[in-house]
């Protein structure tokens, strides 16, 4: 399976979990990335591996893309997948032992996205 959509698939899994509980912004999201603009909160977590969160926003698939990519690498993240999966985008950054996976996808409210950082 190729790297682009294993990080499409764990986004979408992540997505489909009911275990995650509405919460804050991750503390170690928020140090690398702030929420979203204009953008909903859905569900979030933390633990010792990692954060991760799911966002809704009126924002285009190609906007919200633009965005991560512009932020991330500003911040000295490296991009190593960049996909478009059907209207769909599969971003993945690395910096050091860590990796940033950012999937996007439209819906028929919006588009959610989910972040999910892996330390």
């Amino acid at each position: 399976m190729s790297a682009y959509l294993r990080v499409l698939l764990s986004s979408l899994l992540l997505l489909a979990s009911t275990t995650l509980a509405a919460a804050s912004y991750p503390g170690d999201l928020a140090r690398e990335i702030p929420p979203y603009p204009q953008s909903k909160l859905d569900s979030a977590s933390e633990d010792a591996h990692g954060a991760s969160a799911v966002m809704n926003t009126s924002s285009p698939v190609e906007q919200a893309a633009r965005y991560y990519r512009d932020t991330l690498t500003g911040k000295g993240w490296k991009v190593t997948a960049d996909a478009a999966i059907g209207s769909a985008r599969a971003l993945e950054f690395r910096r050091n032992q860590h990796s940033i996976s950012v999937s996007i996808m439209p819906t028929s409210a919006g588009t959610t996205i989910a972040l999910t950082l892996t330390r």
